[in-house]
């Protein structure tokens, strides 16, 4: 729950808060339990936490990440080198 009270609103769509850049602040929906904040996995990791106690989505092609070469041994790129690599067509 304080998770979402301290909600910070970076995605429009989220169903995490309820939170809006109205007048009101708010959707007027209730913010659905089942989701969680990205922001707060991804600041966490960025300071540090275990990568392993995170809950992260991912795409439908998710998978692919195992036989990938680029991500072996837990490899985890920066920002530069993923879109160096996109860049590239990989």
């Amino acid at each position: 729950h304080s998770d979402q009270v301290s909600c910070m609103g970076c995605l429009s769509g989220c169903s995490f808060s309820n939170w809006s850049q109205n007048e009101e602040g708010t959707t007027g929906r209730r913010a659905d339990p089942r989701s969680f904040c990205i922001q707060k996995t991804l600041q966490n990791i960025a300071h540090g936490r275990d990568i392993e106690q995170e809950l992260m989505f991912a795409g439908h092609n998710a998978y692919r990440f195992g036989s990938d070469s680029f991500y072996a041994n837990g490899f985890v790129p920066t920002v530069a080198q993923l879109v160096e690599r996109i860049l590239t067509g990989f």
